[in-house]
């Protein structure tokens, strides 16, 4: 119920007022957030021995009431494709209820209108049901057993294609089950999506986009498991010339997929454009527009364009995130702005200076991995503190290796299990900047020799770890040319 409330006023803030007097007192409350449970709703609003059932009856008749909002007013539809999914539900409800009440030979020209939107927009199972209805209606209410038939082989037609879409749907479930699950590992997601792969190409023949976009997701997942990003790339354009030359305006999410794999690929450029096209059809209260946002800064970090990202940084930074993990993500993209700006790569406006060392300093290392959040934080917390808090650095030093021993195995993670490695050098050699330079040399190899594409579309380097590490020697020449007393082993 909650949630609920919290989408449609989002949508629009003005429902409370479309409401009756005995819902919107419920949705005040709910809406005040003084609730801690509903049973406490319960006693708030009635006594007596019929208290359950009436504020059960209270919460259906509230839903129905939101509900109908959805269904009635045009502000909830970002889409031409969302509309007439819509609206189509709602015609052909309307042609149940009417049939139901045995107008049939009234709804015909309603039946038409529908079909002709429904296979417009590929809703298969929609325009089945309503072939239905037309193959009853020509074939025994009119006789017309050529029209009957042509409804019953087009029915038969949209069912396959509706009974292909729920499989390629089902199979997608199983693989997004897997992928969620941490007991399963990239090799064996990769050998699994290989294999469904193989049962639902066949599908693609029926030239569906609703069928097509699954097998396309299966296709870029894989790819981009197997870090194939040109192929990625391949996909998600066509994808959208697909989607483009039939005027479905379903192409955010292809372009959403296409941006990671631009910027791995160094193909700044066209990612920079895909953005512009992408953020001129989303909203700013919308979670993809902060997503493309993220994206577009990061394509300039990784292009050197390090002024521009800090602009980007102020614009995003003044729009409320509307998600909890976007907000963290925010955080610690702040973090390294905060360095730039340390490090004079960056001239930061009068009064607009990110300060992050209370941040730096109190945030627990280990204390939960938001979705590969940890090692960023590691990474700030190490660059942060060199002529700042060195003594930080040597008293976490351990505790960040035996991380990095036990949750940095993977060969995705290793450009940033090296990164580190070669940062806990620094106090190994006393802050020395010569001798961190000498110990380092074959870790840098290293790094250079392991491409950033070997790394996970989620698990970009917001700034890459050759530059950071430029820019960590220059901070610990500036601090500490000759090194300090103290030293970790």
């Amino acid at each position: 119920m909650k949630s609920l409330i919290r989408l449609i006023t989002r949508i629009d803030p003005l429902i409370g007022h479309r409401l009756d007097a005995e819902c919107k007192q419920f949705f005040d409350l709910v809406q005040s957030r003084k609730l801690k449970s509903p049973q406490e709703a319960m006693q708030q609003l009635y006594q007596g021995t019929r208290q359950r059932q009436r504020f059960s009856e209270l919460k259906m008749k509230l839903v129905r009431q939101l509900t109908k909002a959805v269904l009635m007013h045009p502000w909830y539809y970002t889409t031409m494709n969302q509309q007439v999914h819509a609206e189509c539900w709602q015609s052909l409800a309307a042609i149940k209820m009417l049939l139901a009440q045995g107008h049939r030979e009234d709804v015909q020209d309603l039946l038409l209108t529908t079909l002709r939107k429904a296979q417009k927009y590929q809703l298969h199972r929609i325009a089945a049901d309503i072939c239905l209805e037309l193959y009853y209606l020509y074939l025994v209410i009119e006789n017309n057993g050529r029209k009957g038939n042509r409804y019953k082989k087009l029915m038969l037609e949209q069912r396959e294609m509706a009974n292909a879409e729920e499989e390629v749907m089902g199979r997608w479930a199983e693989i997004a089950a897997l992928r969620n699950s941490s007991r399963q590992n990239n090799k064996f997601i990769r050998e699994k999506l290989a294999q469904v792969c193989k049962k639902v190409n066949h599908h693609l023949r029926y030239n569906s986009v609703n069928i097509n976009i699954f097998i396309w997701n299966f296709n870029i997942m894989r790819y981009y498991l197997e870090h194939d990003y040109q192929a990625v790339v391949n996909i998600c354009q066509g994808a959208i010339r697909f989607m483009e030359d039939r005027k479905i305006d379903r192409t955010i999410t292809y372009r959403y997929q296409l941006t990671p794999a631009q910027l791995i690929l160094g193909q700044y450029d066209a990612a920079r454009e895909n953005i512009k096209i992408a953020i001129g059809c989303v909203r700013k209260d919308q979670y993809t527009w902060s997503v493309f946002t993220y994206y577009r800064l990061l394509i300039e970090l990784h292009s050197g364009e390090y002024q521009q990202a800090y602009h980007l940084y102020l614009a995003a930074n003044a729009v409320p995130q509307i998600s909890k993990a976007l907000n963290e993500q925010w955080k610690i993209v702040r973090g390294y702005i905060a360095f730039l700006i340390k490090n004079k790569r960056v001239q930061a406006n009068e009064g607009r200076r990110p300060h992050y060392r209370k941040f730096i300093e109190s945030v627990p290392i280990f204390s939960q991995d938001k979705q590969g959040n940890n090692i960023n934080i590691i990474i700030l917390q190490l660059i942060h503190s060199i002529g700042h808090n060195n003594d930080l650095i040597i008293d976490r030093a351990e505790a960040i290796r035996k991380y990095i021993d036990r949750h940095m195995k993977s060969r995705e993670l290793i450009r940033a299990r090296t990164f580190i490695e070669m940062l806990l050098k620094i106090p190994r050699y006393r802050f020395h900047y010569q001798a961190v330079l000498r110990h380092t040399a074959n870790d840098l190899k290293r790094l250079k020799s392991r491409h950033i594409r070997m790394t996970q579309n989620q698990d970009i380097e917001i700034i890459p770890y050759l530059n950071l590490w430029e820019m960590v020697l220059y901070t610990l020449s500036k601090n500490h040319p000759y090194g300090r007393r103290r030293i970790y082993r």
